[in-house]
């Protein structure tokens, strides 16, 4: 056994969380887990499996270092632009179509699209057929 005393860290957090930046550093360098671990015996004089290294990696190289300072990216400013400006006929056709009754809405709506494309696909010949008896 070695005479060294292993480095002690919280309850289910990683010892190689000192090592981090290293070790992210060496992955995305394209290094193998063989040369990370050699690496890291080499310099800090600890020996890590390589499934240990492998996982350690998988579950931070998506995201951001939670030990790491926070960062808040900042804002662009805001351009403040004028109101564009809406044509009075639009204005005035607007106001009455929020004045009428939703179900006099709705059978205008109906009588503006009862012949569209997407609804003779979608129905059957004989409802077809019915729905033209009924308008007749």
């Amino acid at each position: 056994m070695p005479d060294k005393k292993a480095v002690r860290t919280p309850p289910f957090q990683s010892r190689l969380i000192p090592y981090e930046k290293e070790i992210m550093h060496a992955w995305f360098q394209r290094k193998t887990l063989k040369e990370i671990s050699q690496s890291l015996e080499s310099k800090y004089d600890i020996t890590v499996p390589l499934s240990t290294l492998g996982a350690f990696i998988k579950r931070r190289r998506n995201r951001p270092d939670p030990h790491s300072s926070p960062t808040v990216p900042s804002a662009a400013p805001v351009k403040k632009t004028a109101p564009k400006k809406i044509d009075p006929a639009i204005k005035e056709r607007l106001r009455q179509f929020a004045e009428k009754d939703p179900l006099d809405v709705q059978k205008e709506f109906d009588r503006a699209h009862r012949n569209s494309p997407l609804q003779e696909v979608s129905a059957s010949p004989k409802k077809k057929a019915v729905s033209q008896a009924k308008s007749r």
